[in-house]
């Protein structure tokens, strides 16, 4: 019942649900895909992918953190997290673990990377990325 809403309630509604239907574009993307059949396998990440991981990411925001902030913090923090890993796939090495137990994987540079396919994926796919240029007061000159 959106008329019980309080104003600022309702903006933080409308956000989570503009970037849920930008996320649900993404996941059918060469780039999501990518992140799907990326396995990281590791200690730290035991998801099933690196797009599984995202997800939960975004999951824990929006459930513990995203009420706390403004709609346009919400909406930066949202596409942050989506595209935080955007370059796992590209920067993934297998290595011999040094006791010789096995291998493992690796993701050196993928900060980076993932930073730079942002760009990529922002600029090339506007159609998406357009309608958060003016709700988060960036321009396109502020991202390529």
């Amino acid at each position: 019942m959106l008329y019980n809403l309080h104003h600022e309630d309702y903006w933080n509604l409308i956000m989570i649900e503009q970037f849920d239907a930008f996320f649900k574009e993404f996941c059918k993307t060469p780039w999501a895909k990518s992140m799907h059949a990326t396995v990281e396998d590791s200690p730290w990440h035991r998801e099933s992918s690196v797009l599984a991981h995202t997800q939960m990411c975004i999951d824990f925001y929006k459930k513990n953190i995203a009420s706390q902030r403004t709609p346009q913090q919400q909406l930066i923090t949202l596409v942050a997290l989506a595209m935080h890993d955007l370059g796992k796939p590209d920067a993934e090495e297998t290595l011999e673990k040094k006791d010789g137990s096995g291998k493992y994987r690796r993701y050196a540079g993928h900060e980076q990377i993932s930073a730079n396919e942002f760009i990529s994926f922002w600029c090339q796919y506007r159609e998406l990325t357009e309608p958060f240029m003016g709700q988060t007061n960036l321009s396109w000159s502020d991202i390529q």
